[in-house]
């Protein structure tokens, strides 16, 4: 192996596009995720649209005892280090898991209190997958030719087939890039609004998210450096250096750069 009460807002285009290229998979797990991923939507949809307190109440009931249990016990079983056996595989799950993972994210502040502790655990199991860590969203080495210029044609020692395996990764990494940058916007707009006060859950998963964009957003850790700094009146030993120091080495190149 490769080893968020109100109206749902729709994904972007590019989002909707991105989940589908990508083809079916024949792996169990990412089966079962896309299926519960598309009922999870259609309920929630049904939820906020429907005019009915009868039909509001029922897809709420299904969403609480059946369909929210059935993705966490689902993610629970195959873990974070699940295994696949090709990378094919691996980027079909990437898709399904930021597929979840945009829906949480939308809805998590939106829908009611009953259902709010699932959407956060979820969101919280989702943000520590192994597939979604520098090394698995990263390019693998025979791929270096294709990311330090665009060729007219494949380069030496790569396949037509490889190409299309690229492209992929790329879909995958700009719906990657695009997941992270919501869920820093909304981990700093919760803690500068205080919208976290009396609600322990979310106030961890949003310091935890802000931890962890130190290393996967360089912009935000150049950003966030560049103000303190600011505020310093003394130069502290340990970040000495850190304006020259490269993390390409531990992100993905095409996504990452501004």
């Amino acid at each position: 192996g490769i080893g968020v009460s109100g109206n749902s807002q729709p994904f972007s285009q590019r989002a909707k596009a991105g989940f589908s290229l990508l083809g079916t998979s024949t792996n169990p797990f990412v089966r079962q995720l896309e299926t519960l991923n598309s009922a999870l939507n259609e309920q929630v949809y049904k939820m906020f649209r429907s005019r009915e307190i009868a039909s509001k109440y029922a897809s709420l009931t299904d969403l609480k005892s059946n369909l929210l249990p059935k993705v966490m016990e689902l993610l629970e079983k195959e873990g974070p280090n699940h295994h696949y056996k090709s990378l094919d595989e691996l980027m079909k799950a990437q898709s399904a898991l930021l597929e979840l993972g945009m829906h949480v994210l939308e809805h998590v502040g939106k829908v009611p209190e009953q259902i709010r502790s699932e959407y956060t655990s979820i969101f919280a199991h989702l943000l520590t997958r192994d597939e979604f860590s520098l090394a698995l969203m990263s390019f693998p080495s025979q791929f270096a030719p294709l990311l330090e210029k665009a060729p007219k044609s494949v380069p030496a020692g790569l396949k037509a087939a490889d190409l299309s395996i690229f492209n992929q990764k790329v879909r995958v990494g700009l719906l990657f890039q695009d997941f992270l940058y919501r869920v820093l916007d909304y981990s700093l707009t919760q803690i500068e609004s205080d919208n976290v006060a009396g609600h322990e859950p979310i106030s961890n998963i949003s310091f935890r998210f802000l931890a962890m964009a130190y290393w996967s957003v360089p912009p935000f850790r150049d950003r966030l450096l560049g103000e303190l700094k600011k505020e310093m009146t003394m130069e502290i030993e340990e970040w000495r250096g850190t304006e020259s120091v490269s993390y390409t080495h531990l992100t993905l190149p095409t996504i990452y750069s501004v």
